[in-house]
């Protein structure tokens, strides 16, 4: 099990440094707006909150799930949407791509910084664990 999770989540750091490196280059090029990184951090708190409600409703959860939800649709997801809404081209005022890529973003810094609350979840706060 670690290994497939040392991957997994080496697969999600270099998903975050991809898109850290794409934001750099759209910030250098079209410089900020403040709709996109408004949108892209409400995106990454909703998310995480629905996730972390998630997880209070079921009676049982994977001991390790904490570390495959979490990264998964904090990160991967909207990265995910991100790459087929840069393929659709979208019509509208707010440039979607550039929104899920400060979703990765806010994401990764959070979970970084608050890893108790992200990858540890389901340890503190001490919901019932099935292995």
């Amino acid at each position: 099990m670690g290994l497939i999770l040392y991957l997994y989540l080496g697969l999600v750091i270099l998903i975050s440094i991809i898109g850290f490196i794409l934001l750099f280059f759209q910030i250098i090029n079209k410089g900020f707006n403040f709709k996109e990184i408004l949108f892209g951090f409400l995106l990454s708190f909703f998310l995480y909150i629905f996730t972390a409600i998630g997880f209070y409703l079921f009676e049982e959860v994977y001991a390790f799930s904490s570390y495959f939800v979490f990264p998964f649709i904090l990160i991967i997801l909207p990265f995910l949407l991100g790459v087929i809404f840069l393929l659709i081209k979208l019509n509208i005022k707010i440039h979607l791509p550039l929104v899920m890529l400060y979703c990765v973003f806010s994401s990764s810094i959070f979970i970084v910084c608050f890893p108790n609350y992200t990858l540890d979840f389901v340890i503190t706060q001490n919901l019932n664990k099935t292995f």
